[in-house]
């Protein structure tokens, strides 16, 4: 059988519909005002298409390490974003430590007690702090119980300070004698006698009520003998200092009848029983603790 006639004919065929779909018009492209723009990001085996991101300036990590942008895990290490530095609030300066004028009053000595002795406007200027006796004295001792009446319940609740200081100026020393207890004692002040030395003995110059220590010698005198400045207060009484001027004979007896001393008023002198008085204190009777 002869096969060429046929190939012949098959092969004018094919050539024949090869040609007929070259004459087929070309599909329509959709009417995209933008063309796609894909690229392609290599992860791995895979590709995956995105728009181009935008250009960021990065800082490498200090350490080393990788961080992701947020939402993908996948993503590549962009580095770390530096922060913009951060405003500092300025600090104020601590409060200065201001110095305020102290007391008017002076300091102690060590041996003093912490007495204060402004009141009612008055300034201390130069005061001597003198410590009370701490030894029993018979003779003053006598005197106290001559001043009580030898009132034996009035003995047994009584302690005593006493000072000695010249008042008169003669050159011997007068007792001051302050007496602590409840007998003796109110919410006013306590009891303080005056004495005298006279030969072996002491006899009474003063006996005065509601007088609160330290008792201030003043470098002012009355009648030849120095004044008393003595602080008022309690009882209801307004705090205020009081003078007490020797009239010839004796002293005022209360001193919150005797004349104010004025404010802004300068004290100068000598403080006596400046110790601290407390329940307790103070020297015994003898015979009678």
């Amino acid at each position: 059988m002869n096969l060429k006639p046929i190939a012949i004919a098959t092969l004018i065929a094919i050539t024949a519909a090869a040609c007929g779909d070259q004459t087929k018009a070309p599909v329509p492209q959709a009417n995209n005002s933008q063309p796609l723009v894909q690229t392609e990001v290599i992860l791995g085996s895979k590709t995956e298409s995105q728009k181009p991101a935008p250009s960021v300036s990065v800082k490498p990590s200090p350490s080393g390490t990788q961080n992701s942008t947020p939402g993908n895990s996948n993503s590549p290490n962009l580095g770390t974003v530096s922060p913009a530095p951060a405003k500092t609030q300025p600090v104020a300066p601590p409060p200065k430590n201001e110095s305020r004028p102290t007391s008017e009053v002076p300091v102690r000595p060590a041996a003093s007690s912490d007495v204060k002795l402004s009141a009612g406007g008055v300034k201390m200027g130069d005061i001597q702090y003198q410590s009370s006796e701490t030894a029993p004295d018979a003779e003053i001792e006598q005197a106290i119980v001559e001043s009580l009446g030898g009132d034996r319940t009035a003995l047994q609740q009584t302690r005593y300070y006493y000072d000695r200081i010249d008042l008169s100026g003669d050159g011997k020393p007068e007792a001051l004698v302050y007496l602590s207890g409840s007998y003796t004692c109110g919410t006013g002040g306590c009891r303080m006698l005056v004495l005298e030395q006279s030969g072996q003995r002491y006899q009474l110059v003063s006996k005065m009520t509601l007088v609160n220590a330290p008792v201030i010698v003043s470098s002012e005198r009355s009648a030849g003998w120095n004044d008393l400045v003595l602080e008022v207060s309690g009882g209801g009484a307004v705090k205020h200092y009081a003078q007490m001027k020797f009239d010839g004979n004796t002293y005022p007896v209360n001193p919150s009848t005797a004349p104010e001393v004025a404010p802004n008023t300068t004290v100068n002198g000598t403080a006596i029983m400046n110790d601290g008085i407390t329940a307790g204190g103070g020297i015994a009777l003898q015979g009678e603790g």
